[in-house]
């Protein structure tokens, strides 16, 4: 019994904060550059020309994600001879390694959702978010309400300076400006798994 209390423990413990992944990516006879990025997050590579080499400080798998603009393909670490991706590429991660979370949402193409929002009730503004995409909302005052086209629910997002709180469909009083992720369930629409924690 005691040994099987210890690996539930054990088992639990691996579910923990996320940890940024450093990528080190270089150039066929060019310099390297590396970037931090979190599982589940785009994060652009810069770069012009083929690459050489990429790789990362966790037991990680990178792949481009089509949400982001980028291929599907998987880029698994140390990889070489990957002179077909061109220009810039974005990764996600899918992590085996304890407080690294596996990144579960099933690559689809992504696609833009319309969010009108108004200020005062009769001053409305449109914009366009895609899901995963940070989006600043500027009306000059309090929100008097929010909506999305699509079956979304919508976020303000601390990692991109706003709250992390949720945004119903026809919410109302909320801050003049804050930034939006979207969680989908329509087909064609990237299904943002990430757990809302601490951005």
């Amino acid at each position: 019994m005691k040994i099987a209390a210890l690996l539930a423990s054990a088992l639990v413990a691996t579910v923990v904060q996320a940890s940024q992944v450093t990528i080190k990516y270089c150039l066929i006879d060019g310099p390297c550059a590396n970037v931090l990025a979190e599982p589940g997050e785009c994060t652009d590579l810069e770069y012009d020309g083929p690459l050489e080499s990429i790789q990362n400080n966790a037991a990680c798998k990178l792949f481009e994600y089509p949400g982001c603009g980028g291929r599907v393909k998987s880029v698994t670490r140390g990889a070489h001879d990957i002179r077909e991706l061109k220009g810039k590429i974005v990764a996600s991660f899918e992590c085996s390694e304890p407080g690294l979370p596996r990144n579960l949402a099933p690559v689809v193409q992504a696609a833009e959702v319309t969010i009108k929002y108004c200020f005062n009730h009769d001053t409305c503004f449109n914009a366009f978010v895609e899901p995963g995409e940070c989006t600043e909302l500027k009306p000059p005052g309090p929100l008097s309400s929010i909506q999305s086209t699509a079956n979304c629910e919508l976020f303000t997002y601390r990692h991109c300076a706003g709250r992390s709180i949720p945004v119903k469909r026809g919410a109302t009083e909320l801050n003049p400006t804050f930034v939006s992720t979207i969680r989908c369930s329509e087909p064609g629409f990237w299904r943002n798994q990430r757990p809302m924690r601490g951005f």
